[in-house]
């Protein structure tokens, strides 16, 4: 029998790959970072995570942001996915009517770093009339219930929205993207998945 280069380097990049999984199993650790925000003017929310999904929910009749982050780390022993979680950078910080959550990630090459990995997901509920501009590198992202402005963008996941009674312009590079229940301008953009809408269009831009 005869194989060509192309297949050898293939199963020697396969066998590498399988050699590193074993060598390093992924050990998983977890905790939630929770904080609230009072705010009593118009409120515009910025979360802008790297790695993880975002969900923002909008209520009638408060006056405060409840956030809350899971924060999830990995690597090949325990002990060093807990030391990983300690160092995660999260912030999450108020000035005036503007919230800003923020993960710093702290290496751009880190999910590929032997086994290492971290995470933070938000969980967000918001006074209904907020302006919302929401950006992850890697997770999905859903709104719902807001009468503001809504951006919302990621490079590798779906985007849900369901009740914004605003414009929103929504983009991601990896995934579906559906309104619901929407009254506004509608920009949407993705460069693999489908594009879905449900509502009642207002103004002349619109774009899908």
């Amino acid at each position: 029998m005869t194989l060509n280069r192309a297949h050898v380097s293939m199963a020697l990049l396969t066998l590498s790959m399988l050699a590193l999984a074993g060598c390093y199993p992924l050990v998983q650790v977890s905790e939630e970072r929770n904080a609230t925000f009072i705010v009593g003017g118009h409120l515009t929310l910025h979360v802008d995570g790297t790695n993880g999904n975002i969900k923002v929910r909008g209520e009638a009749g408060i006056e405060e942001v409840r956030v809350q982050a899971v924060v999830t780390a990995g690597a090949s022993t325990r002990s060093e996915a807990e030391q990983l979680l300690s160092e995660i950078d999260l912030e999450m910080f108020q000035e005036g009517d503007v919230v800003t959550l923020r993960h710093n990630e702290g290496s751009l090459f880190r999910g590929f770093d032997w086994g290492r990995s971290e995470r933070v997901s938000f969980e967000v509920v918001v006074a209904v009339d907020a302006d919302l501009s929401l950006r992850t590198s890697n997770g999905r992202i859903d709104a719902e219930n807001v009468q503001g402005h809504v951006q919302a963008h990621t490079s590798n996941g779906r985007i849900d929205t369901h009740n914004i009674q605003g414009d929103l312009e929504l983009q991601t590079s990896n995934g579906a993207i559906r309104a619901t229940e929407s009254v506004g301008s509608f920009n949407a953009r993705t460069s693999n998945g489908s594009i879905s809408y449900r509502g009642r269009l207002v103004g002349p831009n619109h774009s899908a």
